[in-house]
């Protein structure tokens, strides 16, 4: 018979703690009826005290928790005029227990480096005018300004001139770090860099308040001198571009033009029809022409090191089936990157293309999404309705008859 969990009097554990014998504190379910008709509920008094709970328990560690995360970060922008991320506070980070770290070059009114770190669903941020110290016991005021959303960790761009911070914003550094003493709220970090040109260990610390403002210190706390290879130093951590080259394209920067509510982007899917604009292509005519069929996919292969190039880029990993879209006049074929056809098992994806130019092929990935837009492998096994399906493209491999997989266009 199963025993019961009942609290106890200080006279009953008295006492069996005298004659060291623990069996009377032990209740089955027929003798907890009895006791409990016979003492009452022995925690009633307990559940009618007040108590007096520090605030900072209360606010779960917090002495003084902003009611309204990002209210600030919403209140100096104008989210129809600039393409920056709009001020989305997720349940709880995608990550886990890893967190982000970017440090963003921001040419507004003046130069300066936006050091900012994840933590409590927000970026919390700082402003380092010269960028973190690379060279042990260097102090570098850190002025903190409002949080920032979680997708500012990629904002590589333009903020369109008038807006808060108008200028170029570069990805200067980004990556994880780990967190080895301290809080926040109480003024103190210590935590340990691991991004793609910052690796070590710096400490965050809050000094005296100067008009009303709290100034805090960005300090290299390990002894080793940082040497970021020149090549990299004023180059994009996640596209290799330059400033200039940022600025000069305004078409590649951020657009997360997105209302507050939170939208999924235009995918070609079960629930979105290809919509294609006739672009005109100068010298497309001047490529060979392509044989429209399945043509065996590039796939990513092992190595030991990562190249250092700042032509190097990367990709994210979708999770996802890939497969290849070719359409032969208004035939439309889903393949299997082993060359199975697809279009009974994906329908919707197949039906997506009926637009799309013929003798064309398209390289890329089958897709399932959760609710917060996050790639699920297990969704997409168990796939069998069209919900939340999509097909991202990688590749132009042909395109209206002709061959683009030697032709680069930027």
């Amino acid at each position: 018979m199963p025993y019961v969990s009942l609290p106890v009097t200080w006279d009953e554990l008295a006492a069996a703690e005298r004659t060291k014998d623990a069996q009377n504190l032990f209740f089955q379910s027929n003798e907890a009826l009895q006791r409990l008709a016979k003492t009452g509920d022995l925690f009633a008094e307990v559940e009618a005290l007040k108590q007096n709970v520090p605030k900072e328990i209360v606010n779960g560690g917090v002495a003084d928790p902003s009611p309204k995360p990002l209210e600030k970060y919403k209140a100096k922008r104008d989210f129809s005029k600039t393409s920056e991320p709009p001020p989305i506070v997720p349940e709880r980070s995608a990550q886990g227990s890893t967190r982000r770290f970017v440090v963003q070059k921001h040419a507004a009114s003046h130069l300066h480096y936006d050091f900012r770190l994840e933590m409590e669903g927000v970026l919390k941020s700082w402003t380092v005018r010269k960028g973190p110290p690379l060279e042990p016991d260097v102090n570098r005021l850190a002025m903190p300004t409002e949080d920032h959303p979680l997708d500012y960790l990629s904002f590589e761009g333009i903020i369109p001139k008038g807006q808060y911070g108008g200028g170029t914003v570069m990805v200067w550094d980004i990556g994880t770090y780990n967190l080895i003493e301290g809080n926040v709220h109480k003024g103190y970090l210590k935590i340990f860099l691991a991004g793609e040109k910052l690796k070590g260990e710096w400490v965050l610390t809050r000094g005296q308040e100067e008009g009303g403002r709290s100034r805090w210190y960005l300090i290299k706390a390990d002894r080793k001198t940082l040497k970021v290879p020149k090549a990299k130093a004023d180059r994009s951590a996640i596209s290799g571009r330059s400033m200039e080259q940022i600025a000069a394209k305004p078409d590649r920067e951020w657009q997360s033009n997105r209302e507050e509510t939170h939208k999924q982007p235009k995918r070609a899917g079960a629930n979105h029809r290809a919509q294609e604009s006739e672009v005109e292509l100068p010298g497309i005519d001047s490529l060979p022409k392509a044989k429209i069929r399945f043509v065996k996919p590039m796939l990513a292969r092992l190595v030991n090191e990562v190249p250092d190039s700042p032509e190097r880029q990367y990709e994210i990993k979708l999770d996802g089936y890939r497969v290849e879209i070719v359409k032969r006049d208004d035939n439309v074929e889903v393949f299997s990157r082993r060359e199975n056809q697809l279009n009974q098992k994906y329908p919707a994806i197949a039906k997506a293309f009926d637009e799309l130019s013929p003798d064309t092929v398209l390289d890329g990935e089958i897709v399932a999404l959760d609710s917060k837009g996050r790639p699920d492998f297990n969704t997409l096994q168990n796939w069998k309705t069209g919900k939340n399906v999509y097909f991202y493209a990688f590749d132009i491999l042909a395109y209206k008859g002709r061959d683009f997989r030697r032709h680069s266009r930027g």
